[in-house]
């Protein structure tokens, strides 16, 4: 199945499932929307970086040194993302064979792999010690309803990239966890978990639709989100 296809038949879910939805749902769409955008650009873009950082050109030669979503975000992937669940950005290709500031090769997939999630951890810390800060003073951001809004919108921003995070820390490929784990795994179950990937993203779909992926990444979203709100608390006394 061409990506063409998978793209008609990706909008056309698209389309019923918006004529089936209520107004509030479809406000939370628009809500999260933003934060969705920028949560996969800062990802994206932090993984071109840091391979560029290591010494690898491939991915200023494709345009992704930038912040710029559209070199980043895949449409597909963001209405797949909102209507079934699962979505993606456009991925960075590198070539660890052009790591000159790093020795191990595997080692540099890694750090890599990890600067996405990373990033999106930074960037949720970053919003909320900007938005601890105007609480804490009573810096207004607005009255009314656009208050209302922009507050929906900031905490959309945090849960999104601290969602993203530890989604993509999970030790499936091609997740970034999976690179990440890949350092302390014996060779022969990496062997095993790359040749056997279609069916371990099968059933990674399955734990998605039915909702269990959730209940495995929920213990570790919180207690990620309380440490950062703790540390900010203390930060802003």
């Amino acid at each position: 199945m061409d990506k063409r296809t998978i793209a008609i038949i990706i909008a056309i879910l698209g389309a019923l499932f918006i004529f089936t939805m209520k107004a509030d749902e479809i406000l939370t769409i628009v809500l999260t929307l933003p934060a969705l955008i920028l949560a996969i650009t800062f990802h994206e873009f932090a993984h071109a970086k840091t391979a560029e950082l290591l010494g690898d050109p491939t991915p200023r030669r494709q345009g992704r040194i930038t912040l710029n979503p559209l070199k980043h975000v895949s449409l597909m992937g963001l209405v797949s993302l909102f209507f079934l669940r699962i979505g993606w950005g456009n991925p960075v290709m590198i070539n660890p064979n052009n790591f000159t500031k790093i020795k191990n090769k595997k080692l540099g997939e890694a750090i890599v792999a990890l600067a996405g999630p990373l990033m999106n951890i930074i960037l949720a810390f970053i919003i909320i010690l900007v938005y601890g800060i105007f609480l804490k003073y009573n810096i207004t951001i607005g009255v009314g309803n656009f208050a209302i809004i922009i507050q929906n919108i900031i905490l959309a921003m945090i849960s999104v990239n601290l969602g993203l995070a530890v989604f993509n820390l999970l030790p499936f490929p091609p997740l970034d966890g999976f690179s990440i784990f890949a350092l302390v795994l014996p060779k022969k179950v990496t062997y095993w978990i790359e040749s056997n990937q279609n069916i371990i993203s099968i059933i990674f779909l399955i734990l998605i639709w039915t909702g269990l992926l959730s209940r495995i990444t929920l213990p570790f979203l919180t207690y990620l989100t309380n440490a950062i709100l703790r540390f900010v608390a203390v930060l802003i006394g």
